[in-house]
């Protein structure tokens, strides 16, 4: 049985090109996009990994109004003259965008480039992966990422995202940081591709159910946790277990609103007589997740001695509580962003009352009709949100 979908992943700035480094040791369809000539450098990135530069081969200074500048200047170039990147894009039924939210390239390229994706092959899932700060770095870093939340956000993009916390490494130096962060990207795109689904009589997520999940407007979170032994299994049942692991995670952690739209769960254990997650009783862990409209199972019982657990939640608000703590930082950097603060103030003002809407999922994402190209549709026409 091939259940694996075809996902690629797009790096955009240094830390989204981490994550797709690390992605290609893995066997995962990458592409590298920056504006820092230093940043894609042969001591930095594979030479092997394909990767088109933006800008003035300088960086964006952190700034996010130069990178989408940058990018709406060379998208004719990179949507129309490059095949290295647009074979990524056709070949794929799912492709994420990763970079991080606090810099300058990733933080304004990325959401504006999911965007001009999802107009023009709109019926392909296209996911933004966000990379958190610490609480530890600069008010300018918080700012960004203020910002560029506001805009995955914005009801009228109607963007699934996933985004990792560097906060969740917060006393590891950020090398050892992003190298993390970046182990729990890779993974999560494992997860998408169908890494851990097996053949089962118990129930199976196949390609359509998955396609349901990733392309449910909202927040999205996924986790996985190999090498759970039969100690482990005897000491706590397999839903305690899972809790546990979407309580330690690297991803920012969903608002405690008990909204989730989609569950899916992959399991693959030994044979465990008594366990309700296989007549697919899952209220212990709807207790943490909430009751969710769907959920998709995938129950394998295995001859092993290690089990592994996989759990997809998505079509979640968006996690206020966590963007409210760049806020807090975001308002020293007002007073040094004279020219632009409407936007962080608006956040700020409407930052409790804003969630993402969760409208059906496209139903030719669903059905695999993605190699279809919107060629009706022009590259510069960007929404004003931008």
């Amino acid at each position: 049985m091939d259940t694996n979908l075809k996902v690629s992943l797009i790096g955009i700035g240094n830390a989204g090109c981490q994550a797709v480094e690390l992605a290609r040791k893995k066997g995962h369809t990458v592409f590298c996009i920056n504006s820092s000539q230093k940043d894609l450098d042969d001591k930095i990135l594979d030479k092997t990994i394909p990767s088109f530069l933006i800008g003035n081969k300088r960086g964006a200074g952190k700034n996010r109004q130069n990178a989408k500048g940058f990018l709406t200047i060379e998208l004719e170039r990179l949507f129309n003259q490059t095949s290295a990147f647009t074979d990524v894009i056709e070949d794929a039924d799912v492709v994420v965008v990763a970079a991080s939210t606090s810099g300058g390239t990733g933080s304004g390229a990325g959401p504006l480039l999911v965007n001009r994706l999802m107009t023009f092959y709109p019926n392909k899932v296209i996911i933004f992966f966000g990379i958190l700060p610490k609480h530890s770095e600069s008010a300018q870093a918080q700012f960004n990422t203020v910002e560029c939340m506001n805009e995955v956000t914005n009801p009228k993009l109607h963007m699934t995202y996933m985004l990792s916390d560097l906060h969740s490494f917060e006393d590891d130096p950020m090398e050892e940081a992003y190298r993390k962060t970046a182990e729990y990207i890779a993974g999560c795109v494992s997860v998408i591709r169908g890494d851990y689904l097996k053949e089962t009589p118990y129930g199976m997520i196949d390609e359509s159910d998955m396609l349901t999940m990733l392309s449910t407007e909202g927040y999205m979170m996924i986790n996985h946790r190999a090498n759970i032994t039969k100690n482990d299994l005897s000491e706590k049942s397999s839903q305690t277990i899972m809790i546990d692991m979407l309580e330690h995670t690297a991803a920012v952690d969903p608002q405690k609103d008990h909204i989730v739209r989609n569950l899916g769960i992959i399991m693959n254990t030994p044979d465990q007589t008594n366990d309700p997650c296989k007549s697919g009783n899952f209220s212990e862990l709807e207790g943490y997740t909430g009751r969710p409209l769907a959920t998709f199972l995938n129950y394998t019982v295995e001859n092993a001695q290690r089990a592994d657990f996989s759990v997809i939640m998505s079509g979640m608000s968006k996690p206020i509580n966590r963007i409210s703590e760049c806020t807090e930082i975001a308002k020293e950097c007002e007073a040094l962003n004279n020219t632009d603060t409407a936007s962080v103030s608006d956040e700020l003002a409407d930052l409790s009352a804003i969630k993402s809407t969760r409208n059906d999922a496209n139903r030719n994402r669903i059905l695999g009709v993605s190699s279809v190209r919107n060629d009706k549709a022009k590259l510069t026409d960007i929404p004003d949100i931008f």
